[in-house]
């Protein structure tokens, strides 16, 4: 049966923030371990993320490699006249972004802020800025990426008015292994709730074979049919 499991806080990671801040951190972490499906738990991290740290919206990306599929979800869409544009404006241009380049090419669970990379002048003179975070109005980014099995994710904190201060860094390092292993436990969960959904449907039916397995080939449970 596939396995959850719960991470406990780095002290290192905690050394910057307030008391106050820690006792929001430990609210987050204890709803985030809720046991959800992979589609509730996107959901409930878009909605929760503000409540730790400043910003205009939040925006979630996950690439599934080997199906090459892409799930995309924010708490609110920022001013964007064209989809379709934006879209391929990010694409043409994503050679300048130094905080996805950057994950891509270390592998690390990674947290920055594009000043972490270059000066604020030097990121506005790009293509990138000018063409897609300036007319969006999302001038400054918190970011966040790591991977989960076959999975890469992007989780990103938006701002227009002023850059994000270290504090919401250090709170995004606390969280990011915690959301790996949560969203770790999400497959699992959706796994088993696939599972016994076609289980039920192949009882129902009662002429259909069945055999579920675990990915080291020991079976899980088998119908009837599968036998024969």
């Amino acid at each position: 049966m596939a396995q959850v499991g719960v991470l406990s806080v780095g002290v290192l990671s905690m050394e910057r923030l307030t008391g106050k801040q820690l006792r929001i951190l430990s609210e987050f972490l204890r709803d985030l371990y809720e046991l959800r499906t992979h589609d509730d738990f996107t959901t409930h991290l878009i909605s929760a993320l503000p409540a730790i740290t400043e910003g205009d919206f939040t925006s979630y990306n996950e690439f599934v490699a080997g199906d090459q599929r892409v799930i995309y979800k924010s708490d609110q869409l920022p001013y964007c006249p064209d989809p379709l544009h934006y879209a391929k404006v990010l694409q043409q241009n994503l050679h300048e972004h130094r905080l996805v380049s950057h994950f891509l090419e270390t592998k690390e669970k990674s947290v920055h802020i594009f000043s972490d990379f270059s000066s604020i002048r030097q990121f506005r003179s790009t293509a990138l800025y000018n063409e897609f975070y300036k007319p969006l109005k999302m001038s400054y980014l918190l970011f966040m990426g790591l991977r989960v099995n076959n999975r890469m994710l992007s989780i990103s904190r938006h701002r227009n008015d002023k850059e994000f201060p270290e504090s919401a860094k250090t709170l995004f390092n606390a969280i990011c292994p915690h959301i790996q292993q949560a969203l770790a436990n999400a497959l699992a969960v959706t796994q088993m709730r696939d599972e016994l959904d076609a289980l039920h449907k192949a009882v129902d039916n009662g002429t259909h074979a069945m055999i579920s397995a675990t990915g080291h080939g020991r079976i899980r449970f088998s119908t009837s049919h599968a036998h024969r």
